[in-house]
Protein backbone atom coordinates (compact mmCIF):
# COMPACT_ATOMS: atom_id res chain seq x y z
CA UNK A 1 0.00 0.00 0.00
CA UNK A 2 1.54 3.30 -1.05
CA UNK A 3 2.22 5.91 1.58
CA UNK A 4 0.82 9.38 0.91
CA UNK A 5 3.43 11.91 -0.09
CA UNK A 6 4.09 13.48 3.30
CA UNK A 7 6.12 16.25 1.69
CA UNK A 8 3.03 17.34 -0.18
CA UNK A 9 0.88 16.74 2.87
CA UNK A 10 2.91 18.66 5.40
CA UNK A 11 1.58 22.13 6.21
CA UNK A 12 5.17 23.33 6.34
CA UNK A 13 5.48 22.62 2.63
CA UNK A 14 2.16 24.06 1.52
CA UNK A 15 3.01 27.25 -0.33
CA UNK A 16 6.43 27.27 1.32
CA UNK A 17 5.15 28.27 4.76
CA UNK A 18 5.86 26.49 8.00
CA UNK A 19 3.08 27.65 10.34
CA UNK A 20 -0.18 25.74 10.89
CA UNK A 21 -2.19 28.89 10.13
CA UNK A 22 -0.82 28.87 6.58
CA UNK A 23 -2.09 25.31 6.21
CA UNK A 24 -5.55 26.45 7.29
CA UNK A 25 -5.40 29.24 4.72
CA UNK A 26 -4.37 26.68 2.08
CA UNK A 27 -7.33 24.48 3.07
CA UNK A 28 -9.69 27.43 2.90
CA UNK A 29 -8.54 28.25 -0.63
CA UNK A 30 -8.80 24.66 -1.88
CA UNK A 31 -11.99 23.35 -0.27
CA UNK A 32 -14.80 23.44 -2.80
CA UNK A 33 -12.46 23.57 -5.81
CA UNK A 34 -12.84 20.94 -8.52
CA UNK A 35 -11.47 17.57 -7.56
CA UNK A 36 -12.83 14.79 -5.45
CA UNK A 37 -12.98 14.67 -1.68
CA UNK A 38 -10.81 11.56 -1.68
CA UNK A 39 -7.90 13.38 -3.25
CA UNK A 40 -8.20 16.19 -0.71
CA UNK A 41 -8.51 13.69 2.13
CA UNK A 42 -5.38 11.93 0.93
CA UNK A 43 -3.51 15.18 1.59
CA UNK A 44 -5.42 16.63 4.53
CA UNK A 45 -5.82 13.62 6.85
CA UNK A 46 -2.14 12.58 6.96
CA UNK A 47 -1.19 16.23 7.46
CA UNK A 48 -3.50 16.69 10.41
CA UNK A 49 -2.46 13.42 12.07
CA UNK A 50 1.25 14.14 11.58
CA UNK A 51 1.26 17.81 12.54
CA UNK A 52 -1.36 17.94 15.28
CA UNK A 53 -1.00 14.61 17.13
CA UNK A 54 -2.29 16.09 20.39
CA UNK A 55 -5.54 17.08 18.68
CA UNK A 56 -6.10 14.21 16.27
CA UNK A 57 -5.80 11.26 18.64
CA UNK A 58 -7.22 7.79 18.13
CA UNK A 59 -10.96 7.83 18.74
CA UNK A 60 -11.41 11.54 18.02
CA UNK A 61 -12.83 11.10 14.58
CA UNK A 62 -12.42 13.07 11.41
CA UNK A 63 -15.66 12.72 9.48
CA UNK A 64 -15.32 12.37 5.74
CA UNK A 65 -18.23 12.60 3.34
CA UNK A 66 -17.22 10.81 0.17
CA UNK A 67 -19.55 9.76 -2.62
CA UNK A 68 -17.11 7.14 -3.90
CA UNK A 69 -15.63 5.09 -1.08
CA UNK A 70 -13.70 2.59 -3.23
CA UNK A 71 -10.83 1.42 -1.04
CA UNK A 72 -10.08 -2.04 -2.38
CA UNK A 73 -10.10 -3.59 -5.82
CA UNK A 74 -13.38 -5.28 -6.71
CA UNK A 75 -13.70 -7.06 -10.05
CA UNK A 76 -16.01 -5.15 -12.36
CA UNK A 77 -16.03 -2.00 -10.22
CA UNK A 78 -14.19 1.27 -10.63
CA UNK A 79 -10.56 1.17 -9.51
CA UNK A 80 -9.94 2.02 -5.84
CA UNK A 81 -9.60 5.74 -5.18
CA UNK A 82 -9.36 5.95 -1.41
CA UNK A 83 -6.79 3.33 -0.43
CA UNK A 84 -5.04 6.03 1.63
CA UNK A 85 -7.92 5.85 4.15
CA UNK A 86 -7.02 2.29 5.15
CA UNK A 87 -3.94 3.66 6.94
CA UNK A 88 -6.11 5.97 9.06
CA UNK A 89 -8.93 3.70 10.20
CA UNK A 90 -8.31 4.83 13.81
CA UNK A 91 -8.80 8.47 12.78
CA UNK A 92 -11.44 8.67 10.06
CA UNK A 93 -15.06 7.72 9.63
CA UNK A 94 -16.14 7.82 6.01
CA UNK A 95 -19.74 8.21 4.92
CA UNK A 96 -21.33 8.02 1.51
CA UNK A 97 -24.71 9.36 2.60
CA UNK A 98 -25.32 12.68 4.31
CA UNK A 99 -28.01 11.29 6.64
CA UNK A 100 -25.61 8.69 8.03
CA UNK A 101 -22.98 11.37 8.57
CA UNK A 102 -25.47 13.63 10.35
CA UNK A 103 -26.70 10.81 12.60
CA UNK A 104 -23.17 9.85 13.64
CA UNK A 105 -22.21 13.46 14.33
CA UNK A 106 -25.34 14.00 16.45
CA UNK A 107 -24.56 10.88 18.46
CA UNK A 108 -20.89 11.78 18.97
CA UNK A 109 -21.68 15.38 19.89
CA UNK A 110 -24.27 14.11 22.37
CA UNK A 111 -21.65 11.81 23.93
CA UNK A 112 -19.17 14.68 24.09
CA UNK A 113 -21.59 17.04 25.84
CA UNK A 114 -22.58 14.27 28.25
CA UNK A 115 -18.94 13.54 29.19
CA UNK A 116 -18.21 17.27 29.54
CA UNK A 117 -21.28 17.67 31.75
CA UNK A 118 -20.03 14.92 34.06
CA UNK A 119 -16.56 16.45 34.20
CA UNK A 120 -17.97 19.89 34.97
CA UNK A 121 -20.30 18.51 37.66
CA UNK A 122 -17.36 16.73 39.32
CA UNK A 123 -15.45 20.02 39.31
CA UNK A 124 -18.47 21.81 40.86
CA UNK A 125 -19.14 23.93 37.76
CA UNK A 126 -22.79 23.12 38.17
CA UNK A 127 -24.43 25.69 35.88
CA UNK A 128 -22.12 24.71 33.02
CA UNK A 129 -22.67 21.02 33.77
CA UNK A 130 -26.43 21.48 33.58
CA UNK A 131 -26.10 23.33 30.25
CA UNK A 132 -23.92 20.56 28.80
CA UNK A 133 -26.43 17.93 29.92
CA UNK A 134 -29.22 19.89 28.21
CA UNK A 135 -27.18 20.11 25.00
CA UNK A 136 -26.48 16.39 25.18
CA UNK A 137 -30.17 15.65 25.56
CA UNK A 138 -30.95 17.90 22.58
CA UNK A 139 -28.42 16.04 20.41
CA UNK A 140 -29.84 12.66 21.46
CA UNK A 141 -33.39 13.82 20.69
CA UNK A 142 -32.28 14.98 17.24
CA UNK A 143 -30.56 11.63 16.75
CA UNK A 144 -33.83 9.88 17.65
CA UNK A 145 -35.66 11.87 14.98
CA UNK A 146 -32.98 11.32 12.35
CA UNK A 147 -32.46 7.61 12.92
CA UNK A 148 -35.81 6.62 14.43
CA UNK A 149 -33.86 4.89 17.20
CA UNK A 150 -34.60 5.57 20.84
CA UNK A 151 -32.01 6.91 23.25
CA UNK A 152 -34.42 6.63 26.21
CA UNK A 153 -31.87 5.17 28.62
CA UNK A 154 -29.35 7.93 27.88
CA UNK A 155 -31.98 10.67 28.09
CA UNK A 156 -33.31 9.21 31.35
CA UNK A 157 -29.80 9.23 32.81
CA UNK A 158 -29.31 12.83 31.68
CA UNK A 159 -32.62 13.88 33.27
CA UNK A 160 -31.52 12.25 36.54
CA UNK A 161 -28.15 14.01 36.41
CA UNK A 162 -29.86 17.35 35.71
CA UNK A 163 -32.11 16.82 38.75
CA UNK A 164 -29.05 16.00 40.89
CA UNK A 165 -27.22 19.12 39.70
CA UNK A 166 -30.29 21.29 40.27
CA UNK A 167 -30.61 19.92 43.83
CA UNK A 168 -26.98 20.77 44.46
CA UNK A 169 -27.59 24.27 43.09
CA UNK A 170 -30.75 24.77 45.16
CA UNK A 171 -30.48 22.72 48.34
CA UNK A 172 -33.65 22.38 50.44
CA UNK A 173 -34.10 25.28 52.84
CA UNK A 174 -33.02 24.03 56.26
CA UNK A 175 -33.77 27.33 57.93
CA UNK A 176 -33.83 27.05 61.72
CA UNK A 177 -34.43 30.80 62.13
CA UNK A 178 -38.08 30.07 63.05
CA UNK A 179 -36.87 28.51 66.28
CA UNK A 180 -34.79 31.45 67.52
CA UNK A 181 -34.90 31.58 71.28
CA UNK A 182 -36.18 28.03 71.65
CA UNK A 183 -34.03 25.42 73.24
CA UNK A 184 -32.98 22.49 71.12
CA UNK A 185 -34.74 19.31 72.17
Amino acid sequence: MAQPDMHVAMPGNVNGYSEPNHFIIWLDKHIGKPGDSGSKGRIIVPSLVANFPETFVVGHWMYIFCANMNMVYVKGAEPPTNTWALQYLDHVLMFDHQDDLLARMLLDIGHYFFAEGKRLANEEHLYSACQHYEWSKKMYRRYEITEEKKKSAEIGEIDELIRNVEQRLNPPNDDDDDRVGESAS
